[in-house]
């Protein structure tokens, strides 16, 4: 007596389905022509370049402990960045729904619904087409306060898709498709900036597919099966909080060189009002830079670039070589690492040898 209104619901997910793919392929139509327009794609292996060389690297962050508005804006950076990501990624898995949904349609058109897979596998894969639709033409729903709730929106479908209510024994055909799983859920174990949440959800998809290998009747596949997901997990846990860390890492340095260069520019702001000329050396004493008051108060010919030269090969012969560098040094790393400002008189010799009495700070 329930046949007529089953298939009536199957019919009616089957054409929301079908709306979806219409609409995800209208969204994937606008954002390739977008970014071949814009050359985003051509971006893509820079991108990936800067991610390899930037992972392992570690950050000072002693700046910021000390500012809570720097944290802050750490905070926030990452959240935006983290936002940004999910964002892509909730379009990519629409773009695999869209595939997965697409093959579902033509098993369903070609050999029923029974020949598709069961009525509790249908509503997986259209609660996770109909969110990754949702997210993907609604961008501005993905925002760093929320991201949390996508996690379990991803996470969620893998967990259904892979317990005895979903797949069923169907999931260990194929090693592959186990391991394929693990992956996704390793990418979305990024959506977020905290990796606790990412830790608990690994670990219910763990135990969804240890309650999935328990019915079967092969004993040594399913210890061995358990003993592998358990061995895995803790490989996982490790690896994502490296990863957290190193994007938390990657977010605090950027911020500590936006500060350094507001500090430096204001220091040199307050230089160029009370100094004559203001010049940046290398840890060689060497003019990172040309220095066009320099060379005028010097009266170098128009041409000529001071970049590399030795600010001491325009000293005079009363300020000594090694006793002018020895000011620079000690007055640059002071005591403890810690600069000291000091004063140091001398003469400097323009370009047709005349006698400038200077002071450097």
């Amino acid at each position: 007596s329930h046949r007529p209104v089953m298939a009536a619901v199957r019919l009616a997910l089957l054409a929301f389905l079908v709306c979806l793919e219409l609409l995800l392929a209208a969204r994937l139509s606008v954002a390739l022509a977008r970014a071949v327009a814009s050359g985003r794609a051509a971006k893509v292996l820079p991108l990936l370049r800067r991610l390899l060389r930037g992972c392992g690297r570690e950050s000072d962050s002693a700046g910021l402990d000390a500012d809570p508005d720097a944290r802050g804006k750490a905070e926030a950076l990452l959240q935006e960045r983290t936002a940004r990501f999910t964002r892509t990624l909730i379009f990519a898995a629409a773009v695999v729904f869209f595939l997965r949904t697409f093959a579902v349609i033509v098993e369903a058109a070609l050999g029923g619904f029974a020949a598709a897979f069961n009525d509790r596998a249908f509503v997986i894969i259209a609660w996770g087409q109909s969110s990754c639709t949702l997210g993907s033409c609604c961008p501005w729903l993905v925002r760093p306060r929320n991201l949390w709730v996508w996690h379990w929106v991803l996470m969620t479908t893998l967990i259904a898709w892979m317990s005895p209510w979903g797949l069923g024994a169907l999931a260990f055909e194929s090693p592959l498709y186990v391991m394929m799983i693990h992956m996704f859920s390793l990418v979305f174990s990024l959506v977020g900036t905290r990796a606790s949440p990412a830790v608990l959800s690994n670990a219910l998809l763990v135990a969804s597919i240890l309650m999935n290998v328990a019915q079967l009747e092969e004993r040594e596949y399913v210890r061995g099966t358990i003993i592998s997901e358990c061995v895995g997990y803790a490989a996982k846990v490790a690896l994502i909080f490296s990863i957290h860390s190193m994007m938390r890492h990657s977010a605090q340095q950027e911020v500590l060189v936006s500060m350094q260069s507001c500090h430096r520019l204001a220091m040199s702001s307050l230089l160029d009002l009370i100094c004559d000329a203001v010049v940046d050396l290398d840890d060689d004493l060497l003019m990172t830079e040309h220095c066009s008051k320099l060379g005028n108060m010097l009266m170098h010919r128009p041409g000529r670039d001071l970049a590399g030269s030795a600010l001491s090969e325009f000293t005079a012969e009363d300020v000594g070589r090694e006793s002018f560098q020895d000011h620079i040094r000690r007055n640059t790393h002071g005591q403890d690492g810690v600069p000291l400002a000091g004063m140091f008189g001398g003469h400097m010799r323009d370009s047709i040898g005349n006698r400038l009495g200077v002071v450097f700070f």
